[in-house]
């Protein structure tokens, strides 16, 4: 081989060489400059965020979540009330947590009397701090939303004992034909829902979901067994009225976001242990992958942008929640079905941290709507009870309850119709078609059934006597 022919082929390769060098360095070039405009997208959708007076971390939303002063929290007074409940120190706990009220039309039985009685009255102090602390005008519980979504939330159980043991004392009342006795009761627990009004956790508006069916349930029973006074009547519907919110969840999620967006900017090593530590993603997704190949695998995301495009969808899901949360009732289900689909979407283009922590928004707003279905319901009972003792008969329809009883015609919020509503042979139903759309004719619940099970019914308010 001439010496002409080595230098070509030598030139030939550096030529080649280069080549490729140049082509990788365009390449790395490109991808770093593509990340750094992703960087750049994301923060500018949370400075936006923070620019509209929103929070991004627990830090930021222990600020927008203000404070409350002492001498006007209810929740400081009830922290005190908490400290005071008692539970049985025997295998009468158990009894007291399976309790459940006896069918309609059958009074309580000589053991549930006692046992409910005997709680009740271990309980009788803890009550009464939560009757004085329920008459102050604001609320804020003791949390630091600092560790994000490590924040310790230990308020929520003990507001929900407290509540089944007002729930107790209003069973007890009605089965005595005491009704002034259970409105009490009734008002404490309606109350006690409103202290978690403003609170901005999902888990939270779930509890004071779950204490206002207890107030209605409750409301229900009492108004079976007989006439609530004038003055009762006034102040449960004015407190029903008040507790009507819908804005409620939208808080919720603007605070869940702020809990959640830390995590996806997190140390590689927390990344992993919260991925390796849910049990909701794929059993072939990451969570499961051998650790000796999980950490290139969370360096190629890292460089590539992963987490930071998992950051991007999952600020557009929430603020697509955030919108349909904020819209009045009704909401078109088609709406709700369509931001209930970003969490499958999530998993299919493997924004695991996404998957991981956006709420199940579908099942989320129909309980809200649920809520404001029964207060609804329980308000209109409310102004049907108000309008016989000033005529000394019932509405043949709910317009005549208005203007005098009701501001306006109480709304279906599932379809926006009125609520449903006729005469009894000795009493009336008022219903709301519920989250199937379908009126069934006042069709009740089954006493009992399982949680999956959901036949053709309404959510009914029926008062016989």
């Amino acid at each position: 081989m001439g010496r002409s022919e080595s230098d070509i082929i030598h030139r030939t390769r550096v030529a080649v060489i280069s080549l490729v060098a140049l082509l990788m360095f365009g390449l790395v070039g490109g991808v770093v400059t593509w990340r750094i405009r992703l960087s750049q997208a994301v923060d500018g959708q949370l400075a936006a965020l923070r620019a509209a007076g929103l929070p991004t971390s627990g830090a930021e939303l222990n600020q927008w979540y203000p404070s409350v002063p002492d001498s006007e929290n209810a929740a400081r007074v009830l922290t005190q009330a908490f400290a005071l409940m008692r539970t049985f120190p025997d295998l009468r706990s158990n009894e007291v947590a399976r309790f459940k009220p006896p069918p309609r039309g059958q009074p309580l039985n000589p053991d549930q009397v006692q046992l409910l009685s005997d709680y009740v009255n271990l309980n009788a102090a803890a009550l009464e701090t939560a009757a004085r602390a329920v008459k102050l005008p604001k609320s804020r519980y003791p949390v630091d939303w600092t560790p994000d979504f490590l924040a310790l939330l230990p308020h929520l159980g003990q507001l929900r004992s407290l509540a089944h043991a007002a729930s107790f004392e209003a069973i007890l009342a009605i089965d005595s034909k005491k009704n002034a006795d259970a409105a009490r009761s009734i008002v404490l627990l309606i109350r006690l829902a409103g202290t978690l009004d403003d609170e901005p956790e999902v888990n939270s508006q779930q509890a004071r979901g779950a204490i206002i069916r207890m107030a209605t349930s409750a409301l229900e029973a009492s108004l079976r067994a007989g006439e609530l006074s004038e003055a009762d009547s006034d102040s449960l519907g004015l407190l029903l009225a008040m507790a009507q919110r819908t804005n409620l969840l939208m808080r919720a999620f603007i605070g869940e976001r702020a809990l959640s967006i830390p995590y996806f900017r997190t140390k590689k090593a927390e990344a992993e242990e919260i991925l390796r530590s849910t049990p909701d993603i794929d059993p072939d997704a990451e969570a499961s992958i051998d650790p000796v190949l999980l950490e290139p695998l969370q360096l190629w995301r890292r460089a590539t942008g992963g987490f930071e495009r998992d950051l991007r969808f999952y600020l557009g899901a929430m603020s697509n929640n955030i919108a349909v949360a904020s819209l009045p009732l009704p909401r078109n289900p088609g709406i709700t079905k369509l931001v209930a689909q970003d969490r499958d979407d999530a998993l299919g283009h493997r924004y695991y941290f996404s998957a991981m922590l956006l709420p199940d928004v579908d099942r989320l707003l129909r309980r809200e709507v649920e809520c404001s279905a029964h207060l609804n319901l329980a308000q209109s009972a409310v102004a049907v009870e108000r309008f016989r003792l000033a005529t000394g008969r019932i509405p043949t329809d709910l317009v005549e309850l208005v203007p005098r009883f009701l501001a306006v015609p109480p709304v279906d919020p599932f379809d926006g119709a009125p609520l449903r509503y006729r005469q009894l042979s000795k009493g009336y139903l008022i219903y709301s078609v519920g989250p199937d759309g379908h009126d069934d004719n006042g069709k009740e619940p089954p006493a009992t059934r399982r949680a999956a099970d959901r036949g053709p019914e309404d959510i009914t308010f029926t008062v016989e006597r």
